[in-house]
């Protein structure tokens, strides 16, 4: 018996070894797929700028064609005459059309007029009823104390009456009493409740050697042998999977078990003769919940994200996906605790707005039916930025996690039109180098977190992604103060970094945007991968609501860039003078002023110096992953030409 048992044992360690070394050879397949995915990448970088030098060649006839079409009407100006004489007409149309339309407004104005009186006196109505009811209110208060009395004193006369009567006896009568519920829910009820609830595999793992237990998931791996079959479970509770060894003396083995399925198992905790894990589970009874059908697209070797991306439904089942969204979670977690820390009240900022805050026109406007439900134009946000400056004038310190969706065509790895933002606004901070420490706050603490609590999930994803030094550029992020430069240093050290043979797309140039290749530039190499502020950005290049300096050429505002990501978060000390912030916006867009009188309003009643910031999540849960695309850190992805469930 010995014998065979020695013989079972050496059987395992060479099932064991034999699988070590299938998984070296396809880390090995998975490193050349890296290499030409790449390549496929460069290619298509190289095809993308053909395509807008192209597109720029274009734009160049165009400029061509409209300078000649400008000669020929150079050469007809005989008829401008003419043409100015229409226009004149036609603007003579146009003021008609708004006196018009104004004796329709002062028309409206008189029927709200006699509405608002009307909903007075519907509100004193409501007042006088309120006020019967509050009576109504008291007089059964009293009643319900009065039988509340009585109810008390019969139970003391019954439990007097209990004392008197035989065990048995008493049991009888409270069980014929229907004056008590058979179940009250207490904190300890509910504590037993979440216990009935079967444990997760990250509990199990944490169990004695010994112990019985019930556990529920997915086969992410199955070995069958001659006279031993080993599994390996997960549930997504934990980045260990949990070893399954079905003995067919002690089990028996069902059929349909496979990959991917979906099963539950009995049976006792042990210790582990393998090295990849100290205790194992030797089950005594399974059962499968749900097979797996022979089309499931996924096998256990190595699947590239771009192929995983045509099957989004599926694809949250894979390790990769499983541990990249655990760690979204719990940054999550983190961002919610760093706020709750400092005393910030989360806001819930509506998905439907009138304004575009960013002012660049990439939004998605909703199609209202032929009856409008809305009275003006409806965009899905950009930001949440100016409804929480109005939180904040009440609130002090506020933010919100919220979605945001643009309509932006470029396909890139670092832009979605749907993505989730993280946004605050603090009244009182009136200066960018307060500004700056907030958000480095805000950014590092998280990090620290999660380098401390998710080692495992680090370690796996530093090995998917072929990025050794992972956890210790994160652990640099947290503990290393963040480099402040201005924007013009900036364009100097770029324009010095071109003069000295640095290739750029973009020549960088005072007056112009940093593009993603300059912010790289920055961080990755003239600082050596160190995050970087940029701060006080000409003022025409950014929106209205940014204060803007004493030298009145630029704004308080900032920028975070992180190396690999580019741009991570932004933000600026606001305007908070109700005349400068609304000549901005008529300067910049008059016909959208309108629609923020409201905003403008905040300037008027009580305003107080605040700024504010936005970070963008699915980028910093792609920079705490490593993940080469943003594609890959939300569940289901949405960007241009692309939405598949």
């Amino acid at each position: 018996m010995d014998k065979l048992k020695d013989k079972i044992n050496s059987i395992r360690l060479e099932a064991e070894a034999a699988s070590a070394r299938a998984d070296a050879a396809e880390m090995a397949l998975k490193q050349l797929n890296d290499q030409q995915t790449e390549r496929e990448h460069e290619i298509n970088s190289l095809t993308n700028r053909v395509s807008m030098l192209e597109e720029e060649l274009e734009r160049k006839d165009a400029k061509i064609a409209e300078t000649k079409q400008l000669v020929e009407d150079n050469e007809n100006s005989k008829n401008a005459g003419d043409t100015l004489s229409k226009r004149i007409h036609m603007l003579e149309e146009k003021l008609e059309e708004a006196e018009l339309e104004l004796q329709q407004t002062k028309e409206k104005l008189r029927n709200m007029d006699i509405k608002a009186d009307t909903l007075e006196r519907t509100v004193a109505q409501m007042e006088n009823e309120r006020n019967d009811f509050e009576r109504k209110h008291e007089e059964l208060n009293e009643k319900y104390i009065k039988i509340k009395e009585e109810h008390e004193e019969t139970i003391k006369a019954l439990e007097d009456l209990s004392l008197k009567l035989l065990p048995t006896t008493n049991q009888k009568l409270f069980k014929s009493l229907h004056l008590f519920p058979l179940r009250k829910y207490t904190t300890q009820n509910k504590k037993a409740l979440l216990n009935s609830l079967t444990p997760t595999i990250k509990d199990v793992l944490n169990t004695k050697v010994g112990s019985e237990v019930e556990i529920s998931g997915w086969v992410r791996s199955f070995r069958k042998q001659k006279r031993i079959a080993f599994a390996k479970l997960h549930d997504g509770s934990s980045q260990d999977s949990l070893q399954v060894v079905f003995d067919p003396e002690s089990c028996e083995l069902p059929k349909e078990i496979s990959f991917g399925s979906a099963v539950r198992v009995w049976g006792t905790i042990s210790s582990s003769m393998g090295g990849e894990q100290s205790i194992e589970l030797q089950a005594s009874k399974i059962l499968v919940e749900g097979s797996t059908d022979p089309s499931y697209p996924f096998q256990k070797k190595y699947q590239t994200p771009e192929f995983t991306r045509n099957y989004e439904h599926l694809r949250p089942k894979l390790e990769l996906f499983n541990t990249i969204m655990r760690i979204r979670n719990q940054a999550e977690h983190e961002i919610h605790s760093f706020y709750t820390d400092n005393q910030f009240t989360k806001i819930h900022t509506p998905i439907l707005v009138q304004n575009d805050c960013e002012g660049a026109g990439e939004t998605f406007s909703i199609e209202q039916p032929q009856n409008p439900f809305f009275d003006s134009r409806t965009n899905l946000t950009v930001s949440a930025q100016l409804h929480l400056e109005a939180a904040c004038s009440a609130h002090n310190r506020v933010y919100t996690f919220n979605p945001a969706f643009r309509a932006e065509t470029g396909i890139t790895n670092r832009h979605l039109a749907e993505f989730w933002m993280v946004e605050a606004e603090l009244c009182f901070v009136d200066n960018v180098d307060r500004l700056m420490d907030i958000i480095e706050a805000n950014v590092s603490t998280p990090i620290n977190k999660i380098v401390n609590k998710m080692q495992k999930e680090l370690d796996f994803l530093s090995k998917f992604y072929n990025v050794p030094d992972l956890i210790v550029k994160l652990d640099k992020y947290s503990s290393t103060d963040f480099v402040r430069i201005s924007y013009k240093e900036a364009i100097e050290i770029l324009q010095l970094a071109q003069s000295n043979g640095t290739s750029f797309q973009f020549p960088p140039k005072f007056g112009n945007s940093l593009q993603s290749e300059h912010e790289l530039y920055l961080t990755n190499t003239h600082f050596n991968q160190t995050p970087v502020f940029v701060y006080n950005y000409p003022k025409e290049i950014k929106a209205f609501y940014m204060k803007p300096n004493p030298d009145n050429s630029t704004v308080a505002c900032i920028d975070l860039l992180f190396p690999g990501i580019a741009e991570l978060a932004g933000g600026s000390v606001r305007d908070n003078d109700h005349d400068s912030i609304k000549s901005r916006m008529v300067s910049s867009n008059p016909l959208a002023t309108s629609q923020l009188d409201w905003y403008f309003d905040l300037r008027k009643f009580g305003s107080a110096p605040h700024s504010g910031y936005g970070i963008g999540f699915d980028r910093f849960v792609q920079l705490l992953t490593g993940s080469k695309s943003i594609r890959d850190v939300i569940m289901f992805p949405r960007y241009f030409d692309h939405i598949k469930c």
